[in-house]
């Protein structure tokens, strides 16, 4: 649905019901792999310290259809040709979420689980399976701005966008719900997830060269984890740092035998941040799914379209 109320302002809003069957090899295949985990006795201290372990995930051909509904509430301001201004809220309520079942948080759960594999005492391997979740309740904002204008060095704008998570609430086991934003989730199926993340650029054009800068902000968050002696000597804490980097691109287009060709450089990590390190266990390491470890990459590029 859009309402146009004015030449300045435009209402939108969608509602809609979506469903995912499950995947052949999730109802059908089963897959092994390694991943660095805790073990802990019935009484909730530690057996032993972290180490790779095998974790099997078995497949489930009881799994059941995943349904969603999903509502989206937005507006679009634009009080000029040069300035625009969107903010969209949505909201997602699953139903038999298909997910994978964490090893983790099933040892923590319940030591003494028949899938929970020792010889001697020693921890040596994990058996989880696909699983439907009972509901996840996901709702968030985004917000995206842009402003050009004529300089004498060409055509400039400036924007920003920001999505900003409110709430992702999971089952929390106990029949109630767990709101896990701004949280590692190293025990649950639910990935790392910070609260916000956001990109401010600023771009020029003048004729065929074009320059453009990107700041790209990813908020704190923490892991509820416990740390051991090891990885507090070693300067690992809970909680996981904000990372801010700056990428400078820079293209110019071209002709050439009738062919456009567009030459690219530029930096990425511009000023060579260090990724935010994160205790997970067995692994010393970062996040992947936020952060990128590789410092200070410098790229050169061409492309041809025929």
């Amino acid at each position: 649905m859009r309402y146009q109320m004015n030449d300045n302002l435009v209402l939108r809003g969608s509602y809609s019901t979506s469903f995912r069957e499950p995947s052949l090899s999730q109802l059908s295949t089963s897959l092994v792999s390694l991943q660095g985990l805790q073990d802990f006795n019935a009484d909730g201290t530690r057996n032993g310290s972290t180490a790779f372990i095998r974790v099997a995930v078995a497949h489930n051909p009881e799994l059941e259809p995943e349904t969603s509904t999903n509502t989206n509430l937005g507006a679009i301001w634009t009080p000029n040709d040069q300035t625009s201004l969107s903010v969209d809220y949505w909201s997602i309520d699953y139903e038999n979420v298909i997910t994978i079942e964490n090893a983790q948080g099933k040892i923590i759960a319940d030591p003494t689980d028949p899938d929970i594999k020792r010889i001697s005492g020693t921890l040596v391997g994990v058996t989880t399976e696909y699983q439907n979740a009972e509901n996840v309740e996901a709702e968030g904002i985004d917000i995206e701005g842009s402003y050009s204008f004529d300089t004498a060095w060409g055509e400039a704008s400036v924007g920003f966008n920001t999505a900003r998570i409110l709430g992702y609430e999971i089952p929390n086991g106990s029949g109630g719900m767990k709101d896990v934003v701004g949280l590692f989730n190293h025990d649950n199926f639910a990935r790392s997830m910070p609260e916000t993340k956001s990109v401010i650029s600023a771009k020029l054009s003048n004729g065929d060269h074009n320059f453009a800068a990107y700041i790209r902000m990813i908020s704190d968050y923490e892991t509820t984890r416990a740390l051991d002696a090891l990885a507090t000597s070693r300067g690992f804490s809970q909680d996981i740092d904000s990372f801010t980097t700056l990428d400078l691109r820079y293209s110019y287009d071209m002709e050439v035998s009738g062919y456009d060709v567009k030459l690219s450089a530029g930096i990425n990590n511009a000023t060579d941040e260090e990724a935010p390190i994160v205790y997970d266990a067995a692994n010393f390491s970062y996040d992947p799914k936020h952060h990128d470890p590789r410092g200070q990459m410098v790229f050169l590029g061409i492309k041809v379209t025929m």
